[in-house]
């Protein structure tokens, strides 16, 4: 990587790059013709005296906007992979100071997505320890120079912005999670009362199946006919209720008796 000084007519910007809403353009052009560029623009060389733009597109814009025609760019050899191009302008985007918090944490993620794709996942070794190849929540972690807690609560935050579409509507991340824990502890309750309402369900099915057992005599007729009060029967059956296990409960409380 070098650094060096370019016409902007040499800087070619690719289609399908990550950023869409480059805010306030005119601002950031009266800045840079004020100050000029603070950050170069990222670039990789195509070795025909020609680059192509990997990361810094709003100065790009904006240095056109103030008629800017020299720009200070950093340059990388023009061995990238398509892994490497979008990595560093995902981690390009990373820095910006406009950020919206939901634009951040889906910039997170997607940069530890793409380093996954590229590398794997980073299993462990039967000692617990991480393998050597591969990437992990920690890898990306350190990547960005932030606790790997906070990026997994980020990454987390990207994830129910897919599922919950709600969270959009927050100001910040902490309000955020808040929702979040709530609508969770809400699906936690609603389980709760689904699987208790179950069980009071089976346990009034049970009952129902004990009250009908008990109305049953189970013995040898003509020994047990003996013991059955007069007109207290209204039904002999030959073949009781299937899969109620009359007769080893009425042979166990026979026993108990």
């Amino acid at each position: 990587m070098r650094l060096d000084i370019v016409h902007i007519d040499n800087i070619i910007v690719p289609e399908g790059r990550t950023r869409e809403d480059f805010g306030n353009i005119d601002d950031l052009a009266y800045s840079i013709a004020q100050e000029g560029i603070i950050s170069p623009l990222a670039v990789m060389d195509n070795d025909d005296g020609t680059y192509t733009l990997l990361g810094g597109e709003r100065r790009h814009k904006a240095c056109i906007k103030a008629e800017i025609v020299d720009i200070p760019i950093r340059i990388y050899d023009n061995n990238l992979d398509e892994y490497d191009m979008k990595l560093i302008e995902l981690s390009e985007n990373i820095y910006r100071k406009d950020f919206t918090w939901q634009e951040e944490v889906d910039l997170k993620t997607a940069v530890h997505e793409l380093h996954i794709l590229k590398f794997g996942v980073k299993e462990t070794t039967r000692k617990g320890e991480p393998e050597e190849v591969g990437w992990s929540l920690t890898d990306t972690a350190n990547f960005l120079n932030e606790s790997k807690g906070l990026l997994s609560m980020d990454i987390n935050l990207s994830k129910q912005l897919k599922q919950i579409p709600e969270l959009k509507e927050c100001k910040n991340k902490n309000e955020a999670r808040k929702l979040v824990n709530a609508i969770q502890a809400t699906m936690v309750e609603e389980e709760i009362a689904h699987r208790i309402t179950q069980r009071n369900i089976k346990g009034s099915g049970n009952d129902a199946k004990r009250k009908l057992m008990d109305n049953y005599i189970v013995h040898d007729f003509f020994l047990g006919v003996k013991d059955v009060p007069d007109n207290s029967v209204h039904i002999v059956e030959i073949d009781p209720p299937y899969a109620i296990n009359l007769k080893d409960i009425k042979k166990h409380e026979v026993a108990k008796n």
